[in-house]
């Protein structure tokens, strides 16, 4: 047995080190403070993002080109190296019909440009049709699916609920607010009725809405509409009342403000949809100032209707 002498770390921290993270949130912590107002700079954890936007393209290029100049100077100051294999880049846009890498000529050539990438756990495609998140979260629930039916028959349900929500309900609402709206939910949706189905040996085919309520599990709709719900309420001093300018009161006086928008598209975002369903949610639970009874109230109401849709939930008087 032997064991190495001590050696004096000059530079990082030793890998393990408890203190390694908060460091080097520390170190970075300027980075954003070399970049122009013309990017926005996200920062999470190891993880950092740039997102700039403009309707001229020559401008974009000008702004991309020198906000990497600007956070390669900083990384050659900082003892750190941008690694071109491990930056992408992702041409956002809402032309389903058009070809994404055919419109990345203003990118930087060193960098690979993309049609999808990863981003806190969230498959981003450029057309944000999160048709590629759901490719890649079917096969995990698959699995999830796969282990609750083997372990079905040899434990009691409350068991297999504990396991439902350990395995299957935390991948399915992961992220749920932003991509729980699109047609891809669709998907999803149709794995989950397969484990409420198996849960009550129901063939395929069979309505499983009863048996979403013996559970008290929310169908994945449902569970969209309360992340909405209280992703509003949590945030209420970032939105206006109708009444914002009044001082008499108005019949829509809890109705909230939608962002002045120009496409269909931005409807569809969390920013206008979960406005849209905060609007339409009984003004007796609304109207509860305690976060808490709100959420129960919340809940309470959906497992009592049980949304299959949100246009269900819309048409609802």
């Amino acid at each position: 047995n032997a064991q190495s002498g001590y050696c004096e770390v000059v530079s990082g921290v030793p890998q393990g080190s408890i203190l390694g993270p908060l460091l080097f949130l520390v170190y970075c912590n300027d980075l954003p403070n070399q970049t122009s107002n013309k990017v926005q700079v996200l920062m999470y954890a190891d993880d950092t993002s740039i997102v700039s936007s403009n309707l001229n393209k020559s401008v974009l290029s000008q702004n991309l080109h020198e906000t990497l100049e600007n956070i390669d100077s900083w990384c050659d100051v900082n003892g750190l190296k941008l690694n071109p294999l491990k930056t992408q880049f992702i041409n956002f846009h809402i032309n389903h019909g058009k070809n994404p890498r055919s419109d990345s000529s203003y990118l930087p050539s060193q960098f690979n440009s993309v049609i999808s990438t990863k981003f806190l756990g969230l498959e981003i495609d450029s057309t944000l049709s999160w048709h590629q998140h759901v490719n890649s979260l079917l096969p995990k629930l698959s699995k999830s699916y796969y282990a609750l039916l083997a372990i079905s028959q040899s434990v009691e349900f409350k068991v297999l609920r504990q396991v439902y929500f350990a395995y299957f309900h935390s991948l399915m609402s992961y992220g749920l607010l932003f991509w729980g709206n699109s047609t891809e939910a669709l998907r999803v949706f149709k794995m989950q009725k397969r484990v409420i189905r198996m849960f009550s040996g129901l063939g395929p085919g069979e309505s499983c809405r009863q048996h979403f309520k013996e559970y008290h599990i929310l169908p994945l709709p449902s569970l969209f509409i309360l992340q909405c719900l209280l992703f509003v309420k949590s945030n209420l001093h970032r939105f206006f009342v109708n009444n914002f300018h009044h001082q008499y009161s108005t019949r829509n006086a809890s109705v909230l403000q939608y962002p002045i928008h120009r496409t269909t598209f931005f409807e569809k975002s969390p920013s206008y949809f979960c406005l849209k369903i905060y609007n339409h949610c009984p003004n007796q639970i609304k109207s509860e100032p305690c976060f808490k009874k709100f959420k129960k109230l919340a809940i309470d109401y959906l497992f009592q209707n049980c949304f299959y849709s949100l246009s269900e939930y819309l048409n609802t008087n």
